[in-house]
């Protein structure tokens, strides 16, 4: 059962048609799933029968995963009953509010064994989708709900990849598979011994954090699922994301399949930039019916079905290139690698290497990651390989997995540190990320001060291929920099998050705290000037390195010229080499031109002046450190090479 919030033009002329708005979908806007179980005449959905049978008269025994067969065909008793609240953005206005009751018996039959997992059906019989309005109750089962199978790859873990519908299904039939689908997929870490583990997830409102908890590795296994937050929804305005507000949790009873589910979810949304406002509150629940054993059948003809969008970041596994290897062994020789004190060796980025290839290939293969970091005293540098591993990758699935673990407050600390930095190495950042990073930002704690530095560096990254969201962000940044009252550290943190976006002109906060008393402020200013190529900006920056009193200061302003000029900035490097106001400055500046070796015959000229005549001792010895890094170990072999 689904539902869906009317497009804004419809909430403008307030013409709320419910009854077809809720079998719409997404084309119109925004989904909203709302659930709530029925007891079945034979208990109620927690002490019901299919309980009792998964825990009397069998030992426990340590958890194996699924243990589907060919021929097996699982029956459960399903219902969910729920409330929806819809009305304008003005919550003063009167909201429209609907009960939605939906019950039925959901078939699954197993096919066949597949390379990755097994190819099963599924199918309704006697569905019904009942609204009640307050005042009738209407009848909005899709003609075609009870219809033909649908066909759904599931891979070993649990996860549905690929799905297949028949070509005439409606809409509002694949709607209410995509929520049935979504609630009754449990997807099992690779380990069965953890018990913690997160994943993300798609349904049709979008992809959202997952996280599992499981009591006892040992079955049957008793399950929590709480859906933490959307980093997606499917709608043309990635902003939406941001208004959702969604308490969901569920237990399930598993026993080589899922026994039960009985979940809640209650979603809020709306309110802003003239979005309705809508809640919905309810249960729902699967109640094993029947589970029978037969012989392996072929599976319907498929020629006139069409795949159906699902979990579009996630399709089924295939298998590892040869050149690769096996995935598994991959990702243990990165571990025996890095136990065994090589992290940054070669061998370790090898074997990195031939990991993000894999993910790139095979996205679903980030779940196997997620698994190994989440286990016991995992080591940081272990903790870090991982995450940066997945920052490389930067596939969609890779990213939302980055995003989850910066964003889920189950993992510790020095992970969702990890995982907020290594989002910055992906080449391409999704959109969701932003509205994932600013409510990361909002939410204030440790998170908050990263959330907004790598918000900023995904700004940098996005000015040239889409203009109008480097814009977005930086009206965003624009925002927090000028907010009243900014504490010293606040402040330093929005000008380093300056610095990361690199806006088109000198920011009016960057000029004030440039005559800032505090000499880390003014260092701060300068230092967020590196990107901002503009006369002003460099006018600034050669005014800090000539006339500040603070060698940071100094320092900063040398790093924000090499910023601007690239290899333009070796003569000047030189001059303030022998002619820099401090001794932090000149040898600041003995650093930065030792890199352009090769490009310009005045490095080694310079530092070995520096070496014989500069006035502070510690600047002769430094810049004579310095000389014997150089090409040749002397200054007489430098020459002047092809650029």
């Amino acid at each position: 059962m689904y539902n869906s919030l009317p497009s804004r033009k419809q909430n403008r002329t307030g013409k709320f048609i419910l009854g077809v708005l809720l079998l719409v979908a997404t084309v119109v806007g925004i989904v909203i799933w709302s659930f709530q179980s029925n007891p079945s005449s034979g208990g109620s959905p927690t002490t019901g029968s299919v309980k009792e049978k998964s825990s009397t008269g069998k030992p426990a025994i340590p958890f194996t995963g699924f243990t589907l067969q060919p021929g097996d065909r699982i029956s459960y008793d399903f219902t969910s009953q729920g409330a929806l609240t819809m009305g304008p953005s003005d919550s003063a206005s009167p909201a429209t509010a609907l009960q939605i009751h939906e019950s039925g018996r959901l078939n699954i039959h197993i096919y066949t064994t597949t390379s990755v997992g097994w190819l099963a059906g599924f199918a309704w019989e006697n569905v019904k989708l009942n609204l009640y309005d307050g005042q009738s109750e209407q009848d909005k089962t899709p003609a075609d709900l009870a219809g033909p199978e649908i066909m759904a790859v599931m891979d070993k873990s649990g996860r549905i990849g690929q799905v297949r519908v028949p070509l005439s299904l409606s809409d509002e039939a694949r709607n209410n598979w995509r929520d049935v689908l979504a609630h009754w997929q449990v997807i099992l870490p690779q380990n069965t011994f953890n018990l913690k583990w997160t994943r993300v997830e798609d349904d049709a409102t979008g992809s959202y954090v997952a996280q599992y908890s499981a009591k006892s590795a040992l079955t049957p296994l008793s399950i929590d699922k709480n859906k933490l937050r959307y980093l997606r929804v499917n709608a043309d305005n990635p902003a939406l994301v941001a208004t959702y507000h969604i308490t969901s949790s569920a237990k399930i009873s598993f026993d080589g399949y899922q026994r039960s589910i009985h979940g809640t979810e209650k979603v809020e949304v709306g309110g802003v930039n003239d979005l309705p406002r809508a809640s919905t509150a309810g249960e729902y629940a699967f109640v094993l019916a029947n589970f029978s054993k037969g012989g392996a059948t072929a599976p319907p003809d498929t020629s006139k079905y069409t795949l159906m969008a699902w979990a579009i970041e996630f399709g089924p596994e295939s298998a590892p290139p040869e050149e690769d290897g096996d995935f598994a062994a991959n990702v243990q020789d990165l571990v025996n690698t890095i136990a065994a004190g090589a992290f940054g060796t070669p061998e370790q980025v090898r074997t990195a290497g031939k990991i993000i290839d894999q993910i790139k290939k095979d996205p679903a293969l980030t779940d196997q990651l997620l698994d190994e970091l989440r286990g016991d005293n995992v080591p940081k540098k272990l903790g870090s390989a991982i995450l940066g591993i997945l920052g490389a990758a930067g596939t969609p699935a890779a990213q939302y997995d980055l995003l989850a673990v910066a964003a889920s407050s189950d993992w510790p600390s020095d992970f969702r540190q990890m995982a907020l930095f290594s989002y910055v190495q992906t080449d391409n950042p999704m959109p969701e990320a932003d509205n994932a990073l600013k409510a990361l930002f909002e939410q204030g704690g440790d998170f908050s001060s990263s959330a907004l530095l790598v918000f900023a560096a995904i700004g940098d990254k996005v000015r040239t291929s889409d203009p109008t969201r480097f814009q977005q962000i930086n009206d965003y940044i624009s925002v927090v920099a000028n907010a009243p009252n900014l504490s010293l550290n606040d402040l330093v943190v929005v000008l380093d998050a300056i610095g990361n976006l690199g806006p088109l002109q000198v920011p009016d906060v960057v000029t004030k705290a440039i005559q800032n008393e505090n000499d880390l402020v003014r260092a701060a200013a300068i230092a967020s000037l590196t990107r901002i190529n503009t006369p002003a900006a460099f006018t600034l920056v050669n005014n800090a390195i000539n006339n500040d009193p603070s060698s940071n200061v100094q320092v900063a302003g040398i790093k924000a010229l090499v910023g601007l000029e690239k290899t333009a900035a070796v003569s000047d490097l030189a001059t303030i080499a022998a002619n820099g106001k401090s001794v932090p400055a000149r040898e600041e500046a003995l650093t930065l031109i030792s890199n352009f070796t090769k490009i310009s015959p005045i490095v080694s000229m310079t530092i070995s002046t520096a070496a014989q005549s500069d006035p502070a001792p510690e600047v002769r010895d430094y810049a004579t450190k310095l000389l014997s890094t150089l090409p040749g170990n002397m200054p007489a072999s430098i020459t002047t090479p092809t650029p």
